[in-house]
């Protein structure tokens, strides 16, 4: 384990990924991140930060909390592409391109605003 001073609360991961402790809670009690505990309080360390945000990532291409979970249990492996099949892929990819056209357009919006 890294040097202690690198650990971070469950308060300040949340505040740092803009999602409830409750969350970061509820990946605990699943078994998906499982963090360190000190006198009740639940610190994370860099790589279980880092995973929280690939949890996070996953979630927002449309994965599921138990794909998610197969994909860090290494049960998928080199056969990860044939898993995830192709309609799901496709399926995420549409949902990110929805939400980019949404972003997209949002800014435009707030551009106007300025510029008027």
């Amino acid at each position: 384990m890294k040097d202690e001073d690198s650990l971070r609360s469950i308060g300040k991961v949340a505040d740092h990924f803009k999602v409830s402790s409750r969350t970061l809670r509820f990946y605990d009690q699943i078994g998906l991140v499982a963090p360190i505990r000190k006198s009740g309080v639940r610190y994370y360390s860099e790589g279980q930060i880092k995973k929280i945000g690939d949890i996070l990532k996953y979630q927002q291409a449309g994965m599921s909390l138990e794909q998610i979970r197969t994909i860090f249990e290494g049960e998928l492996g080199l056969l990860r592409e044939a898993a995830l099949n192709r309609a799901d892929i496709e399926g995420m990819i549409d949902r990110l391109r929805v939400r980019r056209e949404e972003i997209d357009d949002a800014i435009q919006e707030f551009e106007s605003i300025l510029a008027a």
